[in-house]
């Protein structure tokens, strides 16, 4: 990064990943200068010909977040961008996403049929279905490494892909676990203060469904109560790859936290914020 070069916030936003709460924490910093970008087309891309016009119209933009970045990071003259990205459980986001689409109302058949079915009967029936448009290519397959490779044919994936994400995901100088979102948004700071004056990445989870165990392995205990062995080992088994890349992003997690100074210190510091954020939202 050069002196002159501006720093920009690049948030690659995959679907129940956090990413609401992400950018509720960007609007409280930026205000007006934490943008989103979106395509009404799900499968559009935004390339970074679409980047380098948007911060010519936008001078003053901090941060953009978007379903619809895909890597490599772009390269854009005087622009230095951030990069930040969060992974997630495969059990666990899928359970999200059984929520999520119960509790939105949007005039689609996944949106109806998860508010009629149990959620056995929701994935059986979502399982069943030659329609992977809707949102990441396959929303309950390997969606998190089709998202993080670019691949658009979730019948194309090889291990070239898998690859090809871990190394996306371990090239983010702000990398994220959902299950481990206090500890990536501590070293996030860490990284942001050397380019943002009094960042801080206390936050209120948004987004959430209200009725959501805390403990996310007892979620996980939970959703394979509701869909039986059967279904959950087909499952695991389709999520092979997210799986693979979930152990990834935690490994590289566990190595940048130990190369952090103070790191407890740091942690103990943000939760207190987060807390008296919760206090004053009531």
């Amino acid at each position: 990064m050069n002196k002159v070069d501006r720093p920009i916030i690049l948030h690659f936003h995959i679907f129940k990943n956090a990413g609401t709460t992400i950018d509720w924490i960007l609007k409280k910093n930026f205000g007006n200068q934490a943008a989103e970008l979106s395509n009404p087309d799900h499968d559009a891309i935004i390339n970074m010909r679409v980047l380098q016009y948007y911060f010519e119209l936008h001078p003053n933009v901090k941060s953009l977040s978007s379903h619809q970045f895909r890597f490599p990071i772009p390269q854009v003259a005087g622009l230095y961008f951030i990069p930040i990205v969060f992974v997630r459980h495969p059990i666990d986001r899928i359970y999200s996403i059984y929520h999520h689409f119960r509790r939105w109302e949007e005039n689609h058949e996944f949106y109806k049929r998860a508010k009629e079915l149990t959620l056995k009967e929701f994935i059986e029936w979502y399982l069943q279905s030659d329609d992977y448009s809707i949102i990441n290519n396959g929303t309950m397959k390997n969606s998190q490494v089709c998202f993080l490779s670019d691949l658009l044919d979730l019948s194309q994936i090889s291990l070239h892909h898998l690859d090809l994400a871990i190394q996306n995901t371990k090239s983010c100088q702000i990398l994220g676990v959902v299950e481990r979102t206090n500890e990536s948004l501590v070293l996030a700071e860490t990284i942001l203060k050397n380019h943002f004056d009094n960042i801080d990445l206390s936050y209120i989870s948004q987004n959430v469904n209200p009725e959501r165990h805390d403990d996310y392995k007892k979620r996980i205990e939970l959703f394979r109560e509701a869909v039986g062995d059967k279904l959950f080992d087909k499952i695991m088994q389709n999520n092979e790859m997210d799986f693979q890349l979930y152990q990834e992003a935690n490994a590289e997690l566990d190595k940048r936290i130990k190369s952090l100074k103070d790191f407890e210190l740091n942690m103990s510091d943000f939760v207190e914020r987060c807390k008296k954020l919760q206090v004053r939202s009531f």
